[in-house]
This record gives structure tokens, sequence and C-alpha cells, in this order.
């Protein structure tokens, strides 16, 4: 069942690209991306090598690699790049950019064939303060 999410079919050398668009700009400076990382299966933090051994490894499905492109038309005004991920929810701060087109390059999985988002949100939010 693919409905409610995006699943590339297979993973080419420059990556897949998911493109959301808008009709006038928008000012964001949050992007919250959902992965697919299998909750199918129990993973507990944990040292124990009894109960490590009784999890499955990390899961495949996780996009590990890619980037967050901001466009205003054809004009890239920022690119951020993440790698090495190994969050399902992945929030993604900047400064207050302006755009109306945001592009997920998505280059790797820790071993699935396909990469899989299941959402992406943008946020326009006050600077968060520091909790006393």
């Amino acid at each position: 069942n693919t409905c409610h999410r995006y699943v590339s079919q297979g993973i080419a050398a420059a990556g897949e690209r998911l493109t959301l668009t808008w009709s006038t700009a928008v000012e964001a400076n949050e992007v919250i991306v959902r992965f697919d990382s299998n909750l199918r299966y129990e993973l507990t933090i944990t040292q124990s090598d009894r109960i490590r051994s009784l999890q499955r490894d990390f899961p495949v499905e996780l996009v590990r690699d890619f980037d967050v492109e901001l466009y205003a038309g054809t004009v890239l005004q920022k690119k951020i790049e993440i790698r090495n991920n190994i969050q399902r929810s992945r929030y993604i701060g900047f400064d207050k950019t302006t755009f109306d087109k945001l592009t997920l390059v998505l280059y790797n999985t820790y071993g699935a064939p396909d990469a899989t988002v299941f959402e992406v949100r943008v946020y326009n939010e006050p600077m968060k303060k520091a909790a006393y």
C-alpha cells in the first residue's frame, strides 16, 4: 500500500527528488520530514548484549543522506545537507527564508533499495527561547 507516502523507484546516483511547490512564496524557518523507519520492529536503546541480540539491526528503510533545497523561482535560496541521519522525524531549523519550491533530494538509505517519505511539513515559527 503506497497511500499517504512517497516511495522512490530505486535511488539514482544523483538522488531521487521530491518537490513541493506553492503558487505564492512562503516564508519559513523550519522543515520537518518524517521517514520510514519500519515501526513494525521494536528497538530498545540498551547496552545489554542479550537484548540487542534479540533485536533487528538499525532500520534499513530509514533515509540516511538527503538535502533540502529551497528555491525562489529557479534561484536556489538555501541548501541544507543532512548526512548520516538517524532520526525518523527530522526537524531542520534554518534562518527565515522566502521560497516557492522545496525539493528533497534523497541519496541513500541504510540498505533499502527505495527511499520512503511519509510527511513533509513547513513552518514559520518564532525563535524558541531557552528554558531556565
